[in-house]
């Protein structure tokens, strides 16, 4: 529990999202906190199913990162009023004391739902790799000139 390292967290996508706008859609963006330090991810405009496939980062020792939950709150931006709160949901980090990863599906508090992947790697250890990366394929290249 001592260990340092860090924990990344994929926001993956969201779905079910309440509309907030009156063409009813939202522009939803999450805000991701844990143990004070807060992250805030890009805005996807005019949906309901947002798909963000954006990482971020904490360091810390596993202890002290996984003694609280990792608060994700969807917002729907706006532009000229205050963001409306699409709903909350909070993810307990007690299973990466056990295991290095965690596929998460939160909850939000009002309608609908998060997608997250939580890893946790320890300082020296080669971080996770997204597995879409993963994936075999070919890389076709035509040289047009020399």
């Amino acid at each position: 529990l001592m260990k340092r390292g860090r924990i990344h967290v994929q926001l993956k996508s969201a779905a079910g999202l309440k509309a907030a706008d009156l063409n009813g859609k939202s522009d939803p963006y999450a805000v991701l906190t844990l143990c004070g330090k807060q992250h805030k991810s890009a805005t996807v405009s005019k949906t309901l199913t947002p798909t963000w496939n954006e990482t971020f980062e904490w360091e810390g020792t596993l202890g002290d990162l996984t003694s609280e939950s990792l608060r994700v709150e969807v917002f729907d931006k706006d532009r000229i009023t205050r963001d409306d709160s699409l709903g909350v949901a909070s993810v307990s980090l007690l299973d990466l004391r056990k295991t290095r990863e965690k596929v998460v599906e939160a909850e939000l508090s009002t309608k609908g739902s998060v997608s997250l992947l939580v890893t946790w790697t320890a300082h020296g250890e080669t971080p996770p790799v997204d597995p879409a990366l993963m994936k075999r394929g070919r890389i076709h290249v035509q040289l047009k000139s020399a």
